[in-house]
């Protein structure tokens, strides 16, 4: 039986460096389900990230329970559509003063 893990790895190891070498800029990556992935900060606010997804079936996933997740795991993190990343069919802000250095 394959063990697969919660956490997806390519996200997981890409806010990691992003982190770590404390970048003021807009940063994309992509997975290897054709998602896409945002990172953006700005050197005004070191501590306030804004992370984005988009995917091709971005809508069906809200459609299906992903806007009911998002509600229950990330309520206070979701942003006003009017201050989401370009490209993206969701925006996360991330306060990242209360994470632990890496």
């Amino acid at each position: 039986m394959m063990k697969i893990s919660p956490v997806n790895p390519v996200v997981h190891q890409s806010i990691k460096r992003y982190l770590t070498r404390d970048l003021y800029s807009h940063e994309t990556f992509y997975d290897y389900d054709n998602c896409c992935y945002f990172i953006y900060r700005e050197e005004a606010n070191p501590d306030v990230i804004k992370f984005g997804f988009a995917s091709n079936c971005s809508k069906q996933i809200m459609e299906n329970g992903g806007q009911e997740m998002l509600d229950e795991l990330y309520k206070d993190a979701q942003l006003d559509k009017s201050e989401w990343l370009d490209l993206t069919d969701i925006t996360l802000k991330i306060d990242a003063s209360g994470l632990e250095k890496t």
